[in-house]
């Protein structure tokens, strides 16, 4: 059986609910970012799955969607999937993060809308 990646913001949703643990706040945001990016990822045709040699999974998968000539959707799933990215790296690597609580709530909703939209490219 095959992973719903889509479970990852059941759990984000979860972790976003405990306010008062900041570990938890910051491991919704990571939560909610693999939820969309292994969908995307997994949407991908085989061939594009992984990237070339030497390039990030995560710029490549995103430049899969941001690229198209003439698809406004799959456009919009690569550049607001490069923005909850900066929220992930954020939530993972920075020290202090300035309104924690609304980077949670907006990277949720961004998730939402996103897997929203890749069922809907399906």
């Amino acid at each position: 059986m095959t992973f719903a990646w889509s479970e990852y913001l059941t759990l984000a949703e979860r972790l976003a609910a405990d306010t008062s643990d900041e570990a938890s706040l910051r491991s919704a945001i990571s939560r909610a970012y693999y939820a969309v990016f292994c969908t995307a990822r997994q949407l991908l045709p085989p061939g594009q799955q992984r990237p070339p040699p030497g390039r990030s999974s995560h710029e490549w998968v995103w430049a899969q969607y941001a690229n198209p000539t003439n698809d406004e959707a799959r456009r919009y799933v690569g550049a607001n999937g490069v923005n909850l990215k900066r929220n992930r790296q954020k939530a993972d690597y920075e020290a202090r993060i300035a309104r924690l609580g609304d980077v949670v709530t907006e990277s949720i909703a961004t998730a939402q809308e996103l897997l929203t939209a890749l069922d809907a490219l399906e």
